[in-house]
């Protein structure tokens, strides 16, 4: 997924999901995007800062059976994907692997999933929790407030090779 997760890198490294937020909460999914939200009202202003710096979509929908939509992967919403992204809170693999989205012209396709949660899995409980009153979406906006590139600690910075 090499596309996909520099695209996803990108868009934090130039700070373009600081402020966005989670709106999306389905039973097998909880989705962020470039979206402002006061708890009536979605605006998606948020997401011209993500077309002005050519960040908004993945170019192709790349996926590997390598790496399917399993519990706790992350995955790219749409066709063409982007730049939304959301959690799965279930295998996903039917759903949003190959074939899995009928809907969309390319329905062989699949969304791009490229990276995996590996710890904090109790806010994602906690978010999936989050009331929704009668829609999807919810009920008080979760905004991220800030993304960031974190460097393992027994690797080199990139400022540092």
């Amino acid at each position: 997924m090499p596309h996909t997760v520099h695209l996803f890198l990108e868009q934090v490294y130039h700070k373009l999901w600081d402020g966005c937020h989670f709106l999306i909460n389905q039973a097998h999914i909880v989705q962020a995007g470039p979206h402002r939200y006061d708890g009536t009202v979605v605006s998606s202003e948020q997401l011209e800062h993500f077309e002005e710096a050519k960040l908004d979509i993945v170019y192709f929908q790349e996926y590997s059976d390598a790496f399917p939509h399993e519990k706790y992967t992350v995955g790219i919403s749409g066709r063409p994907g982007g730049p939304d992204f959301y959690i799965n809170l279930v295998n996903n693999t039917i759903n949003h692997g190959p074939g899995g989205q009928s809907h969309h012209d390319l329905h062989e396709e699949a969304d791009p999933c490229f990276a995996k949660v590996v710890d904090g899995f109790s806010v994602i409980d906690k978010m999936r929790a989050y009331p929704t009153g009668s829609t999807t979406i919810f009920e008080s906006p979760i905004r991220i407030k800030q993304a960031r590139i974190v460097t393992p600690i027994n690797l080199p910075r990139i400022e540092d090779a």
